[in-house]
């Protein structure tokens, strides 16, 4: 334990080539991205942006997504950068580290059962799927966009603004726990903001699907990061927790 604890709070002892505050600010643009492709999805497929379609906000998401990932790359060009992101192999199997992230995420979404007084819901990003009428159940166009945001470019967006530019600065800056614990919140706080989930359950089932699951979820992607020494395999373990919320989500709706 004092190992696993130790290898977590060691802190490289070269910072990043690039600053917090340059960290923040492409956490800012991601959000900005966020509300650039939900309009573009909105003017694509119609609908007020208070009450979009919900294939319209997938399509937005995944945009917003995909804006994000090229960012980051086009902004980290230099070989200094790219090799502090660490898009990497990783030192640890990808097939364990699907196997464990999976089953974090399956511990994750005990831990909300039991915290939202047993209410079953599914991820913020697939609500409207659950919540809707039986109109807004998913076809396969709803489905396909829902794998492609949910297992491939919503985690590597996130795996490269949260994990890869944002995750070491913090811990630079704090120490190494604290820089883990310090991304989990900022994490948290972006997918609320982003993806405010309006749960017909209340404001307290909404707090614990839209803030707590996204805390420890990224936790535990922070700790994947720094254990594996590698973005990829916190994009690979995101991946498993994405695949997880469609595995719910069908499970929710059929």
């Amino acid at each position: 334990m004092n190992t696993f604890l130790a290898r977590l709070n060691a802190v490289a002892k070269t910072p990043p080539p690039w600053n917090l505050v340059t960290a923040l600010l492409a956490v800012v643009a991601a959000f900005v991205f966020v509300v650039l492709g939900t309009l573009v999805g909105g003017a694509w497929f119609g609908g007020p942006i208070e009450a979009l379609p919900p294939f319209a906000q997938l399509v937005g998401w995944l945009i917003a997504a995909v804006l994000t990932a090229l960012f980051v790359l086009q902004t980290r060009r230099a070989a200094p950068d790219r090799d502090a992101l660490r898009m990497t192999p990783a030192s640890i199997p990808i097939p364990l580290i699907l196997f464990v992230a999976f089953g974090a995420a399956i511990a994750v979404d005990l831990i909300a059962v039991i915290l939202a007084g047993g209410v079953f819901a599914p991820a913020p990003e697939l609500l409207a799927f659950a919540q809707g009428s039986a109109a807004a159940a998913p076809g396969f166009r709803e489905w396909a966009v829902a794998v492609v945001l949910m297992v491939a470019a919503q985690p590597v967006a996130d795996g490269l603004v949260f994990r890869g530019l944002l995750l070491p600065s913090l811990r630079s800056a704090l120490g190494g726990i604290a820089g883990i614990l310090a991304q989990a919140v900022i994490y948290a706080a972006f997918h609320y903001l982003a993806f405010t989930p309006a749960y017909a359950q209340g404001q307290g089932v909404s707090l614990v699907y839209g803030v707590v699951v996204p805390l420890l979820e990224g936790v535990v992607l922070g700790v994947v990061r720094i254990l594996a020494g590698s973005t990829t395999a916190a994009i690979f373990a995101h991946a498993a927790f994405g695949l997880f919320a469609i595995a719910k989500l069908v499970v929710i709706i059929t």
